[in-house]
C-alpha cells in the first residue's frame, strides 16, 4: 500500500564539528510527497568537521506530515568549508 503525504514538515539538526554558518537547525516544508519519493533540500553549510578535534558531524533528519506519519534518519559526514562528504 502506497501512501501520499501532504504538507510535510522536515527538520534537520547538525551536531558535531565547527559550523560557521548558518545555525545548526533547519526547517522546510514540502507540499506533497508520494511514498518512495525523495526531495532534495539545499543547505548552505560552512564549517569544519573531520572528527579529529571535535566529534564527527552528523545530520539528523525528521519528517512529519499531516497524515500522522513520521520518519527520521541520521548520517555522519565530513565537512571542509562548503564541501560535504557523506560517510
Amino acid at each position: 500500500m502506497k501512501l501520499n503525504k501532504t504538507k510535510t514538515l522536515d527538520n534537520i539538526v547538525i551536531d558535531g564539528g565547527l559550523i560557521i554558518r548558518p545555525s545548526r537547525e533547519f526547517s522546510d516544508s514540502i507540499a506533497s510527497l508520494a511514498s518512495g519519493e525523495s526531495q532534495d533540500v539545499l543547505l548552505e553549510i560552512k564549517g569544519f568537521g573531520l572528527g579529529i578535534i571535535t566529534p564527527m558531524p552528523t545530520a539528523s533528519v525528521t519528517v512529519d506530515c499531516f497524515e500522522e506519519i513520521t520518519a527520521d534518519d541520521t548520517a555522519e559526514f565530513r565537512l571542509i568549508l562548503t564541501k560535504v562528504i557523506l560517510q
